[in-house]
């Protein structure tokens, strides 16, 4: 064998092992190997007992008149907001002086706004992770909150109690939901991966709300995205958000890291042994629960009223959210630009030989 005949050889083989080790280190997507039947290959917490979404059977939940929920400066308008293609979904940052927190409800303390992003579907029949009695929305918006007892949301992911998350779906209209037309007029700005802009015109966060907040369902489960961490008080509100065909359509023209983002919702998981809970407001009803408003503790279908507990649970390792999953980028970029440094040294040693 001639040395250009093993010089050629050194060079294929460098770049298989790139190729494959870059494979090995891609984060998740929605479709084929790296698709979420396979996500519990990587993530052990994915076949957990306690996942989401789920399918919020009517017939099956359990009505109870909750305290009011308490948004606490969801009027403020941010310093600035800016809205990026993650390569998974569109993720919503709001820089304020102070953050919004919601209380209430079937919390326990207070939860300090993180970041929103949205899922959908490649047609407006379906695109939503939750579905109620089966029915799917075409997007939903996931407003992300963290314990305030904890300094971060990666502490915050530790804990069972780390995390809620309320949950907005949508149904088509035919006229522009004007709260959404800056939002989804951006969209075309960031289609590729990792591209990102600002907001002209601020917006509050309950400008992108439902006009009912006192209709929702609660239950306990996951983040729907790797690692999956079972962490999430769920708060999924029952009146949807209207929005247009078009509007959705420019959610359907992003690109992810495994090509468009036609789709990216995880399919519903099994409830298991979980109860859901319906809100009844107090003023719908003169007899359920009143008085002292016992707090179901979501984790056990408990009643507790004085529940707070901080059962701290194995990490994950990466997760959707920006901040987890911008250092899981990081590393693996540092690994695989070290993994073709070698190849490309072995292959200029083998070339200095002739």
């Amino acid at each position: 064998m001639t040395k250009m005949s093993k010089l050629n050889q050194l060079s294929t083989f460098c770049v298989a092992i790139t190729v494959i080790l870059t494979a090995n280190c891609q984060d998740f997507g929605y479709d084929g190997a790296f698709g979420p039947k396979h996500w519990g290959e990587q993530y052990n917490s994915c076949d957990g007992k306690k996942q989401s979404p789920i399918n919020i059977d009517l017939s099956h939940v359990t009505k109870w008149s909750f305290p009011p929920l308490i948004f606490d400066r969801f009027d403020m308008f941010p310093e600035s907001t800016e809205i990026k293609n993650n390569g998974h979904t569109v993720i919503v940052t709001m820089n304020f002086q102070e953050a919004p927190k919601i209380s209430g409800g079937p919390l326990n303390g207070s939860y300090k706004f993180s970041q929103f992003h949205f899922h959908w579907g490649e047609n407006d029949t379906f695109g939503s992770e939750d579905t109620i009695d089966n029915q799917s929305f075409p997007v939903e918006l996931h407003m992300v909150f963290f314990h305030s007892k904890y300094d971060s949301f990666s502490e915050a992911l530790h804990y069972n109690n780390g995390l809620t998350v309320l949950a907005f779906f949508y149904y088509v209209e035919g006229e522009a939901n004007k709260n959404y037309k800056e939002l989804t007029k951006l969209l075309r700005t960031i289609t590729e991966p990792m591209q990102q802009t600002l907001f002209r015109t601020p917006i509050t966060m309950f400008d992108l709300m439902s006009s009912n907040l006192n209709k929702y369902y609660t239950y306990f489960g996951s983040l729907t995205t790797p690692p999956c961490s079972e962490v999430v008080t769920w708060i999924d509100f029952a009146v949807p958000i209207p929005i247009t065909p078009i509007q959705i359509q420019d959610f359907r023209a992003l690109n992810g890291y495994h090509g468009p983002i036609g789709h990216n919702f995880r399919p519903v998981q099994p409830l298991n042994d979980r109860t859901v809970f319906e809100n009844v407001p107090l003023s719908e009803t003169n007899t359920l629960n009143q008085g002292k408003h016992p707090i179901p503790n979501i984790n056990t279908n408990d009643i507790d009223m004085d529940s707070e507990e901080d059962e701290e649970i194995v990490p994950g390792s990466i997760g959707d959210i920006e901040p987890v999953f911008k250092d899981y980028r990081k590393e693996n970029t540092a690994s695989i630009t070290s993994i073709g440094n070698i190849c490309l040294a072995l292959t200029l040693i083998a070339a200095s030989l002739f």
